[in-house]
């Protein structure tokens, strides 16, 4: 772990192994494409500690934050497809506007094709369709192709598992996506400024 937090001073993805044969662990970080160096080293560096106390020995961890996530597993652990549904999160709040199907699934597809397209190659996107604030990132070694398929599948389970909810979060095995919407053009221009100021 201890290489993991020092590269996250460097680039916004990182891979790392050590040790050998049935003994080997793989670990990787990323942190969120919209960040500088400085913000994804602050967020990395907290991981290890919470791992220890939330984790124990556990063979396989996961700990994501809101700016960035580190796991590890056993080298030849249970291998899982890009695809693979980790957990959702859908927020309590529903809206009923008769626009809001139409405008969240142009929202989405927006989504979709920017994080697979997104720039410097960073599999990242965020962006704001309408009253829609949506994010999704592909992990950094994913393919364009895969983060595509990717980025879909977490997006259908929105839509299926969020159904009406003003706001949600996806997380397959190797991208994830957010998702905001807010009633009035004052709250929008207010609340993404905010966002700006607070993203941290």
């Amino acid at each position: 772990m201890s290489t993991l937090v020092s590269q996250s001073s460097l680039k916004p993805f990182s891979k790392a192994s050590s040790g050998e044969d049935t003994n080997a662990i793989m670990g990787l970080y990323q942190y969120r494409g919209d960040l500088t160096t400085t913000p994804c080293y602050t967020c990395v560096s907290k991981i290890p500690e919470m791992i220890d106390k939330l984790c124990g020995k556990a063979v396989d961890a996961w700990i994501q934050l809101s700016s960035c996530y580190l796991r590890y597993e056993i080298v030849g652990f249970k291998q899982v497809p890009a695809t693979e549904f980790l957990y959702r999160v859908c927020g309590s709040s529903q809206a009923s506007e008769a626009e809001l199907e139409s405008r969240r699934d142009a929202a989405f597809n927006t989504a979709e094709n920017g994080v697979k397209s997104g720039g410097g190659g960073n599999l990242f996107y965020t962006g704001q369709y309408v009253s829609f604030y949506v994010l999704g990132q592909c992990e950094g070694d994913l393919g364009t192709s895969d983060c595509g398929d990717c980025g879909k599948s977490a997006f259908e389970a929105a839509k299926e598992d969020c159904g009406d909810s003003v706001s949600g979060q996806v997380y397959l095995h190797q991208c994830y996506i957010s998702y905001s919407y807010y009633f009035d053009e004052a709250h929008v221009a207010e609340y993404g400024y905010r966002i700006e100021q607070n993203r941290y």
